[in-house]
């Protein structure tokens, strides 16, 4: 299922980068715009055993380049997880190295990303970060999405966990986001 949704998403933002009402892609006169970004959403971690589902926060900063009048390209930064303690098992934190964005309506993106993450449950784990969200602009500064995310952390070595414990964990995000455009 996920894939299928990946594949959506990648081939609308592909169709939509050459569509004939949007201007040709230009670096040279991009403007940056940063972002903060408050989310709240249901977190299903698991392994080889099984899943358990916990309440999660997403704190980010994000700077999207404006490519043309319906396309942006980005990147950005956070912490997903308890954020009272960010030390907690069930967290990690991301680096979205690529983050898509096409304008359908005035208000209205779909996007896609592409990362990393880094998490420390007994040992440090890296892993691919990959997801996809609907975003509505509620003003010229505020935004309201819905995202989803998953990334399977893997510590790829032969230290020892405890009994039971296995060296990878998947994490799977669906979530409301909040954000602030400056």
């Amino acid at each position: 299922m996920h894939n299928i949704i990946y594949k959506i998403v990648l081939a609308v933002l592909l169709s939509a980068t050459f569509t004939a009402n949007a201007k040709p892609l230009s670096i040279k006169d991009t403007q940056f715009v940063p972002s903060v970004h408050v989310g709240l959403g249901v977190h299903k971690i698991g392994d080889h055993r099984g899943y358990e589902n916990f309440t999660a926060g997403d704190l980010a900063v994000e700077y999207h380049g404006i490519l043309s009048d319906k396309f942006e390209l980005g990147f950005g930064g956070g912490f997903v997880g308890d954020l009272t303690d960010f030390e907690a098992q069930n967290s990690y934190w991301y680096i979205k190295a690529v983050d898509a964005r096409y304008r359908f309506y005035e208000q209205f993106h779909i996007g896609a990303f592409a990362g990393g993450s880094y998490s420390n449950r007994f040992n440090k784990a890296y892993g691919m970060l990959l997801g996809g969200y609907i975003r509505y602009d509620l003003s010229d500064t505020w935004s309201l999405s819905a995202e989803y995310r998953e990334t399977s952390n893997d510590t790829d070595n032969n230290l020892g966990y405890p009994e039971g414990e296995f060296n990878i964990r998947d994490y799977d995000l669906l979530q409301l986001r909040l954000s602030y455009n400056f």
